[in-house]
C-alpha cells in the first residue's frame, strides 16, 4: 500500500464538520482502515491491524448520543468481546471559568435499564460476583450476542 493510500481521508472530510458523528473535527480516520457498518453512512472508527494486516482491534472517539447506536452495531458486527474506554464520562469544564462538568462521552453502556435500539437492546448482566465490572450481552431479534467486558482506564 502506498503511503498516499494509508492517509487518503476523503470519507471522513465528507463528515469532518458534522457535530453529530464527529466529536473532535481535527481527528482524522484513514479511508483505508476504516471501519464500515451497513446502513450508516460514517463511523469515526478505524481498524488497528499488525504487520500482516490482521485486525486487532478498533480505534474509535468518545460515542456522542446521536453514534451511540452505530458504536453498539460494531460491537456487534465484529462481535468485540472488550470495550476499553480511555476517558471519564464527564470532565471539569474550564472554558469561560465556568464551574461544573461537560460531557466527554455519552453514557453509552446500560445502567439500571436496557438500552433499547430499533433492531436490538443492550443489557447488564452480572457474570461473576467476584468482579468488578460487569459484564454486557446484546440480543438482536432474539439472537444473543457474546459477552462484552467494560474496562474503563481515566
Amino acid at each position: 500500500m502506498k503511503n498516499e493510500e494509508a492517509l487518503r481521508c476523503e470519507r471522513w472530510t465528507r463528515f469532518k464538520g458534522d457535530k453529530k458523528v464527529n466529536r473532535y473535527s481535527n481527528i482524522s480516520c484513514n479511508d483505508s482502515n476504516l471501519v464500515g457498518i451497513k446502513g450508516v453512512p460514517f463511523f469515526n472508527g478505524n481498524y488497528i491491524k499488525n504487520g500482516e494486516g490482521q485486525k486487532l482491534f478498533i480505534a474509535t472517539q468518545a460515542p456522542l448520543n446521536e453514534t451511540v447506536e452505530a458504536f453498539w452495531k460494531v460491537v456487534l458486527q465484529e462481535k468485540i468481546s472488550v470495550v476499553v474506554m480511555l476517558c471519564s464520562l464527564f470532565e471539569p469544564d474550564l472554558k469561560e471559568r465556568k464551574h461544573g462538568l461537560k460531557q466527554k462521552c455519552a453514557i453509552y453502556y446500560p445502567t439500571d435499564m436496557p438500552l433499547k435500539f430499533e433492531q436490538f437492546y443492550i443489557v447488564v448482566t452480572n457474570i461473576r460476583e467476584e468482579l468488578y465490572a460487569d459484564g454486557w450481552k446484546a440480543a438482536k431479534k432474539g439472537i444473543v450476542q457474546p459477552t462484552t467486558y467494560p474496562f474503563n482506564f481515566t
